[in-house]
């Protein structure tokens, strides 16, 4: 297990859990991370601030702070 923070360009995850709170875990449940879903990191900046990630054909951008409370496994 590990974050959605620690992947690097071109890595694929399954997301297990989102451990923010309300509302901003809605607001991610709306954008379509959900557990279970498989995301794909597209880009990040060089020291990790924004990261651009793609989840059911729809690309999102979400800040380091949103990555570091998406836990992911790599083993899918």
């Amino acid at each position: 297990m590990k974050k959605l923070y620690e992947l690097t360009v071109g890595d694929v995850a399954k997301i297990l859990k989102i451990t923010a709170t309300d509302p901003l875990k809605s607001r991610l449940y709306s954008l379509g991370l959900n557990k279970g879903e498989i995301i794909r990191v597209l880009a990040h900046t060089l020291v990790k601030n924004t990261y651009a990630i793609e989840v059911n054909s729809a690309r999102i951008a979400l800040r380091s702070e949103e990555a570091k409370m998406i836990i992911v496994d790599q083993d899918i």
